[in-house]
């Protein structure tokens, strides 16, 4: 039967009760059809004129094979249908199998197999060019983001080949999709003049993605359509391709790209943003579990200090996130700890769920960090330490190539009900990856050739992923495209929105100004699947008393059978009122910081304060000994969360660096002090912050051996420019509106917990006038002596003086004042050696107090 005569008899009559626009439906797909039938034959007629006598041997082959698809089942007959749907579901099918058998005609008659391996010549030729370059000290960084955007590339080329001679079993030539392969060769004109300038921009790096999701609609079209095809199966229309998942890594891995230059701040602040985001979904996820299975959550959660408005250093800015993503990090592991002490309870699904997915996050992270600090070393490295490096970047790169791919296939969805929801990464992938980090070291990158382990390991990966990439579309995809109901298209609610750092689209390139867009719409939904989280969090907390007594019917985390979604029943059975007023709770939860975050607060806001009143900042070398003194009056020596006190100093001590560089105030503050005395204000009051945290949320919190008193200020201790500055500090605390602050914003009340304001109001107006009073009273006394004060000092100065002379002190006449005598300071001065401008805090030989 010929297209035609299909049409004629396949054409629904409007008289029948056929819709105007199912009628107009039909025949678009019926003149597609034909299209596709059209081609097919022109292609068989320029094969067969193609075939002479001098070629005929050599096309023989392509020949037999395109007469095989030259007669797809489809022609042979007709069915007849009883329905305009299934008149309507048959062309969809058929049109499916004549687009994959089109385009497979191509790939034979437009010889793309010859195509493809010369294209994998040019890349070899490329690839072996990368290590016998040595570039110039200015340019290493420049040349290994190169080398990271040339082996993705390379990478994705090899990887696709390889599936797809996996899957038909004929070598080179394979079935690759020609679109894809005309896109890999059009594109090495632009790497090739990347690879002549030793450097790879921002948009080389995004049209890596175009590339992956051209691989991943092949492998979509392979398994959906290809697939059931060649077994000789009925083929069921794959559902729509949902443009709205949600997959953060690809942001993530592009802001990783972007290593110097002006835009190297924007993209780390989403990158600050989205990892401290997607840590508390996770931990989010645990409490949900821990809440319906009533465990008590008896550890301390890890301080969460915010990132300072004011920061313009994105990589001072990532050392911080790192410490936040750290300690954040920690708090998920002691949850996920309590959740599988019972023996059985860690292989629910819910739980498996929530490891793997914080699994694949912290895995991608890691991958980054590992290429960040290589590329950081290559800058001041030995020549002959950059092959090693340069190769170490490749194998990074590698993974990160294979973890686009399949984070792209396991993209979850976002529905407006449900939330975010969705398979996660297979374990096999992950333990895969992991134990290849494990191994590839630096080290073992030094020969020419690929060391036979990582190499092995690798290759592992890439059949783990093909694996992982072929179960997800033959068996997992149409479970979650059938649950999903609506996509959330609330674009104003989402751009109120606001995060802890103040991020905008304007502030990215305009060549990926695309991308910016979905970087902020990622971020956004972040931060509302926080807030419904934190509604279900309460939900499970209420229903042990308010859920009622229905036959068969319990309280659910997950009310959708076949995946994996924390959205409860909750709202389903319980009383409509009782609903009402535990999301009102939930609300009001939602607008109130959490403790650490307070905390956090507190002490930022205090470590500020001191700064700006005095108009200076403590010595590197003096904050830590100052707060291991200080710690140790608090808390001697006592364990919090299983860390003594020199711990928390060398945390601490890390916390009050980072801040003081994050906000430049060594160069806002020009005035010079005695910063020994600074330094000792500071950490006391950290140390204090601290332990009223620790007391007042802690289940069994260690006592306190000091009790917190706020020590007065004496004016005559400190110098004439002090004083004044101490008086400019009393004018500017009474104008605080006018001075601004790092960590204010201008948002509206409705941001969320995350929201974090340098002078947030820990106390009532009442409070604050009394304390304000109390400071006018104490500074008008003169200081008091404390014994103890004086007795640590003097242990401190007993300890770490340089000519070995013991200092007693006996009685409060001993002691003039608390300032370090001069000659014990010339003396520490005359015995420095060196001076290193950035040391490393936990090294022994800092530990030493200049008073």
């Amino acid at each position: 039967m010929t297209p035609e005569d299909a049409q004629a008899a396949s054409s629904p009559d409007p008289s029948n009760g056929v819709r105007p626009e199912e009628q107009a439906f039909s025949l678009n797909l019926i003149n597609q059809d034909i299209f596709i039938h059209e081609e097919i034959r022109r292609i068989d007629t320029v094969v067969g004129l193609s075939c002479t006598m001098s070629n005929l041997e050599k096309n023989c082959r392509d020949s037999q094979r395109l007469a095989r698809f030259m007669k797809p089942n489809s022609f042979e007959e007709v069915p007849k249908f009883e329905t305009v749907d299934e008149f309507q579901d048959y062309f969809k099918i058929s049109i499916l199998e004549r687009r994959v058998t089109f385009d497979q005609c191509l790939f034979i008659s437009k010889n793309y197999a010859e195509k493809r391996a010369q294209l994998a010549d040019n890349i070899q030729n490329l690839t072996d060019d990368l290590w016998s370059k040595v570039p110039e000290l200015n340019k290493r960084l420049d040349y290994a983001n190169y080398v990271n955007f040339l082996i993705t590339y390379t990478e994705m080329f090899h990887w696709i080949g390889t599936v797809m001679e996996t899957e038909y079993q004929n070598g080179i030539h394979s079935f690759i999709p020609c679109q894809l392969i005309d896109i890999f060769h059009d594109y090495f004109e632009t790497v090739q003049k990347a690879h002549n300038n030793g450097i790879a921009d921002i948009s080389n790096f995004s049209f890596l993605l175009y590339i992956r999701d051209r691989i991943v609609d092949a492998l979509r079209d392979h398994f959906s359509i290809v697939t059931p095809m060649r077994q000789k199966k009925k083929i069921v229309e794959p559902p729509q391709e949902i443009s709205d998942r949600y997959n953060p890594f690809d942001y993530e891995w592009l802001s990783g790209t972007v290593v110097s230059g002006k835009y190297h701040f924007p993209f780390m602040k989403f990158l600050a943003i989205d990892r401290m985001q997607q840590l508390e979904l996770s931990y989010y996820r645990a409490v949900i579990v821990a809440s319906k299975r009533k465990e008590e959550l008896g550890f301390l959660k890890n301080l969460r200090i915010p990132f300072p408005q004011s920061a313009d250093n994105a990589n001072l800015l990532d050392k911080a996130l790192q410490t936040n993503e750290t300690k954040l990090r920690q708090d998920f592991c002691r949850i996920l700890k309590i959740l599988k002490k019972e023996r059985g309870l860690d292989k629910t699904r819910a739980v498996l769920y929530i490891q793997k997915m914080e699994q694949f996050n912290e895995l991608c992270g890691v991958v980054r960090n590992k290429k960040k600090s290589t590329m950081d070393q290559i800058t001041h490295c030995e020549p002959f330490n950059i092959k090693p490096k340069l190769r170490f970047i490749a194998v990074m790169a590698s993974i990160d190539a294979l973890l686009l791919v399949i984070q792209r296939v396991y993209a979850l969805f976002v529905d407006k009900e449900k939330g975010i929801y969705g398979e996660c990464v297979p374990e096999s992938v992950l333990l895969t990856a992991a134990q290849l980090l494990k191994i590839t070291t630096v080290e073992r990158c030094r020969n020419d050739d690929m060391d036979k382990e990582i190499s092995g390991k690798l290759e592992v990966l890439r059949v783990k992923v093909h694996n992982a990439v072929k179960n997800f579309y033959i068996k997992k995809e149409s479970i979650n495209h059938g649950v999903f109901v609506e996509p959330d298209h609330d674009e104003a609610a989402l751009k109120k929105i606001r995060f802890e750092l103040t991020i905008s689209e304007n502030e990215f390139p305009p060549i990926v100004m695309h991308h910016a867009s979905r970087m902020l719409w990622h971020l956004r939904q972040q931060k509302k699947e926080l807030k419904r989280l934190n509604k279900e969090i309460h939900f499970a907390k209420a229903a042990e008393l308010l859920w009622p007594k229905i036959d068969g019917v319990m309280f659910q985390l997950n009310k959708v059978p076949g995946i994996c979604a924390f959205v409860s029943n909750f709202d389903d059975h319980v009383d409509r009122e009782k609903v009402k007023e535990v999301i009102a709770a939930s609300e009001l939860d939602w607008m109130n910081p959490e403790p650490e975050f307070r905390a956090g607060v507190e002490i930022i806001n205090g470590i500020h304060h001191i700064m700006d009143k005095y108009r200076g900042v403590p010595h590197c070398v003096e904050i830590r000994a100052t707060l291991e003194a200080e710690f140790h009056a608090e808390m001697h020596f006592q364990r919090i969360n299983g860390q003594t006190y020199k711990q928390l100093a060398a945390q601490f001590s890390q916390i009050l660096i980072q801040e003081i560089d994050l906000t430049n105030s060594r160069i806002r503050y020009q005035t010079k002090m005695q910063t020994a005395y600074l330094a000792h204000r500071i950490a006391r009051m950290m140390a204090g912050t601290y332990m009223d945290y620790v007391c007042n949320n802690m289940k069994n919190p260690p006592s306190r051996c000091r009790v917190r008193t706020p020590t007065p200020i004496p004016e005559d201790d400190l110098p004439e420019d002090t004083a004044e500055g101490s008086e400019e500090g009393r004018e500017s605390e009474e104008t605080g509106s006018e001075t601004g602050s790092d960590y204010a914003t201008d948002e509206g009340p409705n941001v969320g917990r995350r929201r974090v304001r340098r002078n947030v109001e820990l106390e009532s107006d009442d409070d604050d006038e009394d304390e304000e009073e109390d400071e006018e009273e104490e500074d008008g006394v003169e200081r008091q002596f404390d014994p103890e004060e004086a007795a640590r000092v003097a242990f401190l100065l007993n300890t770490f003086s340089m000519n070995g002379n013991v200092i007693f002190v006996e009685n409060e006449g001993d002691v003039e004042d608390d300032r370090v005598p001069d000659d014990v300071i010339d003396n520490f001065i005359r015995n420095v050696r060196r001076v290193h401008m950035e040391p490393d805090m936990s090294a022994p030989y800092l530990n030493i107090p200049l008073d």
